[in-house]
């Protein structure tokens, strides 16, 4: 299922790029967690509904939602196992999983067991100019190892499901050899990291008369720490060690219901209360001995949204269709700002069932993350960027970790959107979004080698006595403001190219009732085509570093966050052609070319050029009247990245800077991965 999930991203997003709402059975549930580890084979459909359907569950109207329904009735056991490996070489990855799954009588259990394992690629095994060899990894050796659990049931009324889960992060990498080491006779530098983690979450759903309600809760455990060889010649032997502690818990409640009869019909109100802590605890120990800190991070919320409408199916304004205004307000409360106010109001019109638009003004300020206040500074030698100051390729020291003290963001964001179903008889939908937003603020991170970058934060910056650049700093930092405009729109289609007999077909056929602007049947048997194809045209993308400074043009060639620029324009394709379980999916992405001016001159000019990547996968069932040892067998064939596209950019002489190698930006490139599930 989190496959499926990522398969229906661009149908299923927002208007605003939001991710959308997701539902199971209908109702809320505490974390994707519930979802993601579910045999596609449990599911009976998938429903996709048109924005205004979240002003229900307290979301904005902008965004999706998106409803996975189960079948009543399904048991198996599943086992699986893939591998996978890059064309040009290294980057061996394996994958085991090991799950049980039961839904009866309106009860749901699952157990998953997972393991991740990748090999590290070294520099040696791709063709490096001035690289380090195997002193120095593109990518590092990880595992990953998670136990999941969820159940489900219903007791008196009200729904319930509580997940738990637990697991670990483990990497190693080589950063380069140590700064006296010019000969590459001594042993490289090294970090480990290594995560633990544990999740329990809880959710409540149920009515008090025409109101229905929500409860979910979730709390987690983190404990990670990393150890990082010391780039010094006083103790070879010394590793830092920086350790870091969280804990977080939070609850939300929400109700929502009718609260008037109007004439176009009924005035429906929603209250959100929510609160949550964090807390994190870190250890720096270096060879200045120990340093630790402590952030303590306290929030509480209340909104409440209003939903009026206007015009209905009936009344003197009835031939204009439905026609409702919405509105929210909300504020946030935290341990170490003032309350923060947000608020918007959206104009929703649905003049047909088949077309709606829907014109949203938003205000809204966030806090920074404890992660952005506090995570535990790092220190990675041997980073290699481009400094666009003196237009050459340097190893620095960067730093990251969080910085006390940091500003919330404001953003005013206004957009308008349309979804169009021209053909009632086909699933054809066209959608058509713009959005313009303003932010003050906003958090990022400095470490951009560029003039303006430079003398906008000097002391992120530090050069040798020769003017060479040796240390970066890349804690985040409030920038002054910025803009953005951007119009997506493209369409998605759902198409049975062959219609199976039988009762499969019959549910497709009912799939899209309930007010959907679009569904899917899982269990259809017959040619199924479904495509998605979006545009994304930015119209303008600028920031103001600090107060006073003239705004940076990422459209027009300032450099700024991001080693490829920003392209004006991208277009993505989703296509999956199936029947039943054996099909093909296809996804690519195409980014329009740019260009890059580090001190504003053609002289330093870096040109970017276009880039496609198409992704392809192939999988294929077992016959279910086959051998035994075939039925219920899923194998599946991927290849990411089939053209092995990579970016490419050039100085102005036509010659590839060191930093901007292709290897360097896209590691792996091309990688083949097979695997192969069995249910019992």
């Amino acid at each position: 299922m989190g496959e499926l999930l990522r398969a229906l991203a661009l149908e299923t997003s927002g208007a605003d790029g939001s991710a959308p709402v997701l539902l199971l059975n209908g109702v809320r549930i505490a974390s994707a967690t519930q979802l993601r580890d579910l045999p596609p084979e449990a599911l009976k459909r998938v429903e996709v509904y048109s924005g205004d359907t979240a002003v229900r569950f307290g979301y904005g109207p902008q965004q999706r939602v998106l409803n996975f329904v189960l079948r009543p009735n399904y048991s198996d056991i599943a086992a699986e196992g893939g591998a996978g490996i890059a064309t040009d070489g290294g980057g061996a990855s394996e994958r085991y999983r090991l799950g049980l799954d039961r839904i009866r009588s309106g009860q749901r259990f699952s157990l998953t067991a997972t393991y991740d394992h990748a090999d590290w690629l070294f520099e040696s095994q791709r063709p490096i100019m001035d690289g380090f060899g195997d002193f120095r990894t593109l990518a590092p050796a990880t595992d990953h190892a998670v136990l999941n659990g969820v159940y489900a049931a219903t007791f008196g009324g009200v729904s319930a499901s509580l997940d738990a889960s637990v697991g670990g992060n483990w990497s190693a990498s080589r950063l380069g050899p140590r700064a006296d080491d010019v000969l590459l006779e001594g042993a490289p530098l090294a970090r480990t990291q290594s995560n633990l983690n544990a999740h329990v979450g809880l959710a409540l759903n149920g009515n008090i008369h025409a109101w229905t309600w929500s409860l979910v809760g979730n709390a987690d455990h983190n404990h990670g720490q990393t150890f990082t060889d010391s780039n010094t010649s006083i103790n070879t032997s010394w590793r830092d060690l920086t350790r870091s502690t969280q804990d977080r818990a939070d609850a939300d409640l929400l109700f929502f219901g009718p609260v008037a009869k109007l004439p176009a019909g009924e005035l429906t109100a929603s209250v959100d209360l929510g609160i949550d802590g964090q807390r994190e605890d870190d250890l720096d120990r270096g060879l200045g001995g120990d340093v630790r800190s402590s952030v303590r991070f306290a929030h509480r919320k209340i909104e409440a949204s209003l939903e009026v409408p206007l015009a209905g199916h009936s009344g003197p304004l009835a031939p204009i269709g439905n026609l409702s205004v919405s509105f929210s307000y909300g504020r946030d409360w935290f341990s170490d700002f003032h309350g923060l106010d947000n608020n918007s109001v959206s104009l929703i019109w649905r003049p047909s069932p088949r077309l709606n638009f829907v014109v949203t003004r938003n205000t809204r300020a966030s806090a920074p993350t404890i992660d952005q206040l506090g995570a535990p500074v790092l220190a990675m030698p041997n980073v290699t960027i481009f400094d666009f100051v003196r237009g050459e390729t340097v190893d620095v020291a960067r730093i990251d970790g969080g910085v006390p003290g940091l500003a919330p963001e404001r953003d005013t964001t206004t957009s308008v959107s349309m979804q169009l179903r021209p053909i009632p008889s086909q699933q054809f939908i066209f959608s058509f979004n713009f959005t313009d937003t303003h932010s003050q603020g906003t958090i990022g991170s400095p470490a951009v080698a560029s003039l303006a970058f430079e003398q906008a934060f000097p002391a992120r910056f530090v050069r040798d006595a020769t003017g060479r650049l040796v240390t970066v700093d890349a804690r985040p930092i409030n920038f002054a403001a910025g803009d953005e405009q951007q119009i997506r729109w493209g369409f998605n289609l759902v198409e049975p190219l062959a219609r199976a007999d039988g009762p499969a077909a019959t549910e497709r056929s009912n799939a899209a009732t309930g007010g959907g602007f679009a569904a899917a049947e899982a269990r259809d048997k017959g040619l199924r085509l479904q495509l998605s194809v979006y545009h994304t045209w930015r119209l303008q993308d600028r920031l103001q570093l600090s107060p006073g400074a003239a705004k940076l043009d990422f459209l027009r060639g300032d450099v700024g966050p991001g080693a490829t620029g920003k392209p004006q324009h991208e277009v993505e394709v989703s296509a999956d052609l199936n029947r039943g379980v054996t099909g093909a999916e296809l996804t690519g992405t195409w980014k329009s070319g740019a260009r890059l001016y580090g001190s504003g001159t053609t002289s330093d000019q870096i040109t970017v050029s276009p880039l496609l990547v198409i992704n392809v996968k192939l999988h294929a069932g077992g016959p279910a009247d086959g051998p035994p040892a075939l039925r219920g067998v899923l194998f599946s064939l991927s290849v990411d990245n089939l053209f092995d596209n990579r970016p490419q950019l050039r100085n102005a002489s036509g010659a590839m800077p060191i930093a901007y190698q292709p290897d360097y930006m896209d590691p792996l490139g091309r990688v083949v991965r097979i695997s192969a599930r069995k249910l019992f």
